[in-house]
């Protein structure tokens, strides 16, 4: 599944984003911008969604603001805490889920040169295998203060365990100095699950997500 819009957006490159600093904070502003857009057909920028929040601009969004936000815009949607990965899977089936998770797990772009720094799929190998896209922040973002937010587009249930394709949007791109602006990113459902148990094994949270509370109407 693709982002429904004229052109691929990020959390970095919007207007009306004094709220996340520019972007800086607003991972999880850009996913609800992305979900309201899809199940809804309205825009929300990311000054009007700490409008509706309440959240101030110096952090991410808690959870319980999220669920602020899906409740108050009409999002079928609830934040869910300590989900398997394999259950976040089968929630994707119905649409969309949001994850919370550390973002040095995210597979990176592969040969993507960033700071003086190379690529070199660590932790998490790289994204693909098809087109050029995965995580390019190879510097000045790290545990333990890297908590990060993306989606998890959709998955193909039909191969073997380890060969399964996984579709999933994470908002840090479109930068001044990363201008870079993938539509979805391509992994394993093994990556995918490592992504989505860093949030608990790599920062010691309880794991997190978005779940659809029903179908998304094709």
């Amino acid at each position: 599944m693709k982002l429904r819009t004229d052109r691929p957006f990020q959390q970095f490159g919007q207007s009306s984003d004094y709220s996340t600093q520019g972007g800086a904070t607003g991972c999880t502003d850009t996913c609800l911008q992305y979900l309201a857009l899809l199940w809804t057909g309205r825009w929300y920028t990311h000054d009007r969604i700490r409008q509706l929040t309440g959240a101030p601009r110096t952090r991410g969004l808690r959870p319980s603001e999220v669920q602020s936000f899906c409740t108050r815009v009409g999002l079928p949607y609830q934040v869910r805490f300590g989900m398997s990965a394999y259950s976040i899977l089968q929630a994707s089936e119905r649409g969309p889920v949001g994850i919370a998770h550390s973002y040095s797990y995210w597979p990176e772009w592969r040969g993507y040169r960033y700071a003086g720094r190379t690529a070199d799929g660590h932790p998490n190998g790289y994204a693909g295998p098809l087109g050029a896209a995965g995580r390019t922040q190879l510097a000045g973002f790290s545990p333990p203060n890297d908590a990060h937010f993306g989606i998890l587009l959709g998955w193909d249930s039909s191969l073997s365990t380890y060969t399964r394709r996984v579709a999933a949007f994470e908002p840090n791109h479109d930068s001044p100095s990363r201008p870079e602006n993938p539509p979805y990113d391509q992994m394993t459902s093994a990556q995918f699950r490592r992504v989505y148990e860093s949030y608990r094994r790599v920062l010691g949270r309880s794991l997190y997500a978005l779940v659809p509370t029903r179908g998304l109407p094709l």
